[in-house]
């Protein structure tokens, strides 16, 4: 990421960012953020689903991969489309209840500190 710019917008309408917000990268739209079960993931994914119920959803085609700050948690991710380098991501914690996804452009949607 060194060397660009990147930055966040959100909607008027959301009062935690954390909740909805859109990534831009070099004047960009590379990926979008969720932390909220007030909207689904394409496939049908939400904020408080288990990892059981997300691995029947997509046909267990999510693959796992270690959280690197929550200690037993852990990212789950799938390719997300066929016209570019798009993932879905799931973050999930250590009790395997999803608290966020995001879906984007690879490399941007790996970055798990957003824009820092």
């Amino acid at each position: 990421m060194e060397g660009t710019t990147c930055h966040y917008l959100w909607p008027k309408w959301i009062t935690r960012p954390a909740d909805f917000a859109f990534m831009m990268e070099d004047g960009r739209f590379v990926r979008y953020d969720v932390g909220t079960d007030k909207e689904t993931a394409p496939g049908g994914g939400k904020v408080g689903m288990s990892v059981e119920e997300l691995q029947k959803l997509y046909g267990g085609a999510l693959k796992g991969a270690p959280d690197k700050y929550t200690q037993g948690g852990q990212y789950l991710s799938m390719d997300a489309g066929d016209v570019a380098p798009t993932r879905l991501v799931f973050e999930v914690d250590a009790a395997d209840n999803v608290t966020s996804w995001r879906v984007g452009l690879s490399p941007q949607v790996e970055y798990v500190e957003g824009c820092s």
